[in-house]
């Protein structure tokens, strides 16, 4: 009976190992992302976007957007100092650049008795009206004027497709809306961002615009970017600034302020423990034996 049980055993063992030799000699499937492209061969290098593996389509797409990119204008409102912990809005808001207007038809040859008739307090004069000049629509400095801090113009490089990010190692930043937006003409499209100082002092706030094209399966893939960054002075109370320095200290002076900290305290309990045995009168002494 024991032969038989170790018979099957056996047998079983040798099916398993089977098995696995089996599993392990089939070929393993690629990885989600070389599957995506094996097998396909509409795909081409697209030197626009770093000889990425795209169609044709996508790539010609890339090259028009790319070709379309121009300096547009922005405004944002850098503001020159903060206060730690008191969370501030800041926008970035940016249109396209109109187009040159077209140049002006040259004005034509007026004969002499038109030129006549055209000066003032000619009996033939006739009084022509100027054409008024349509007031200019609101651009990106007028979307960042009624926030705090200061409307600073600049030109990034500006396409259909845009994202932007505010990063700063010493301030906590949540943005408010999409990161990728699409910039429409006559229009202002703005990012906004509601940015909170955790230390004082001098820091600095990076914006990053970057051109996006949208490819065929909608995805953003980047184009061009341009960073902007400004320095700014964070206020911060006496204490809190004390705390940041022993915070920003290397390790030995943190050990040595702890010292001084923990000696401290020893000297003030022994001096109270010495105050003790001084104070304590004659008649509390155990008399003896």
């Amino acid at each position: 009976m024991r032969r038989t049980w170790v018979g099957v055993g056996y047998a079983v063992l040798l099916t398993l190992t089977a098995c696995q030799a089996r599993d392990e000699a089939r070929p393993k499937p690629p990885p989600a992302n070389e599957a995506a492209t094996a097998g396909r061969t509409d795909l081409i290098p697209c030197e626009i976007i770093g000889r990425r593996l795209v169609t044709r389509q996508d790539c010609d797409l890339a090259n028009a957007t790319d070709h379309d990119v121009r300096e547009g204008l922005a405004a944002f409102n850098w503001p020159k100092e903060m206060r730690r912990g008191r969370a501030v809005l800041l926008r970035l808001a940016v249109e396209q650049a109109p187009p040159p207007p077209p140049p002006e038809p040259p004005a034509p040859v007026k004969k002499p008795i038109e030129k006549a008739a055209a000066r003032p307090g000619h009996p033939h004069a006739a009084h022509v009206a100027e054409p008024e000049t349509p007031p200019p629509p609101p651009g990106p400095e007028a979307a960042v004027q009624q926030l705090p801090g200061e409307a600073t113009p600049y030109k990034p490089l500006v396409g259909r497709y845009m994202s932007a990010t505010l990063t700063g190692d010493a301030f906590e930043i949540v943005p408010q809306g999409p990161e990728h937006q699409e910039v429409l003409k006559d229009s202002v499209t703005h990012w906004d961002w509601l940015v909170t100082p955790k230390s004082g002092g001098d820091h600095e706030l990076t914006v990053t615009t970057q051109v996006e094209f949208k490819d065929s399966d909608g995805n953003y893939v980047p184009l061009r970017f341009r960073p902007e960054t400004h320095g700014i002075k964070v206020q911060s109370p006496w204490w809190l600034w004390v705390w940041d320095v022993v915070l920003q200290s290397p390790a030995w002076f943190k050990a040595l302020a702890a010292a001084v900290v923990a000696l401290t305290g020893l000297v003030v309990a022994l001096a109270g423990l010495r105050r003790a045995i001084r104070g304590k009168s004659p008649a509390d002494t155990p008399a003896g034996p």
